[in-house]
C-alpha cells in the first residue's frame, strides 16, 4: 500500500493551531469545567497580589499605625500633668475617676467598684490592641498618668 492510496498527504503544510481551543479540550478532558479553572486562576492571583502586599519590609511599612488616630489621640500625655488636671476638673465639677482601655476599661490607683460610683472618663486611644512601638509607649504612659490622677482625686474625695 502506497502513501496516496492511504490518503495519507505526501507534503506537509503548516497547521494553525488554535491554543484557546486546545486549551479548553485539554481541560475538558481532564474533566474540569473551564469556569472552575478561571475561578481557581483568579483565586491564585489574588492571593499572590494579596501576599506580596504582606512581605514589605521597608521601615516605613511597619511603622504606618504609630500615625494611627489612637497614637495622635494620646500624644496630649506627653506634657500632662495630673495634678492640674485634676484641679481642672474638680474646678468644673467632674469628679470622674480615669479608665484605660484594655481587654476591659481599668482604673488604675483605685478599685473599680469606687470609680464606677463616682464615673469613669475614658482615655481615648488606650485599648488591649497595641499599634507599634509609639502607641505601646503612650499606653503605658496613660497608664501612669491614671494611676497618679486616680490616686489624687481619690485622696481629694476622702477630705
Amino acid at each position: 500500500m502506497t502513501a496516496q492510496s492511504r490518503n495519507i498527504p505526501t507534503k506537509l503544510s503548516p497547521i494553525k493551531v488554535d491554543h484557546k481551543q486546545t486549551d479548553l479540550f485539554v481541560i475538558q478532558s481532564l474533566g474540569v469545567s473551564s469556569r472552575l479553572v478561571k475561578t481557581r486562576a483568579l483565586a491564585f492571583a489574588c492571593s499572590a497580589v494579596f501576599l506580596a502586599g504582606c512581605a514589605s519590609t521597608s521601615p516605613s511599612a511597619q511603622h504606618t499605625p504609630d500615625i494611627s488616630p489612637a497614637v495622635r489621640s494620646l500624644r496630649w500625655l506627653d506634657t500632662a500633668d495630673p495634678q492640674s488636671d485634676l484641679s481642672s476638673a474638680l474646678a468644673r465639677g467632674d469628679r470622674r475617676f480615669i479608665g484605660v482601655g484594655g481587654y476591659t476599661v481599668v482604673t488604675p490607683g483605685v478599685e473599680h467598684s469606687l470609680a464606677s460610683r463616682y464615673g469613669i472618663r475614658y482615655l481615648a486611644g488606650t485599648t488591649d490592641s497595641i499599634l507599634g512601638s509609639e502607641h505601646a509607649r503612650l499606653q503605658h504612659l496613660a497608664m501612669s498618668y491614671a494611676e497618679r490622677y486616680n490616686k489624687l482625686l481619690f485622696e481629694r474625695l476622702k477630705q
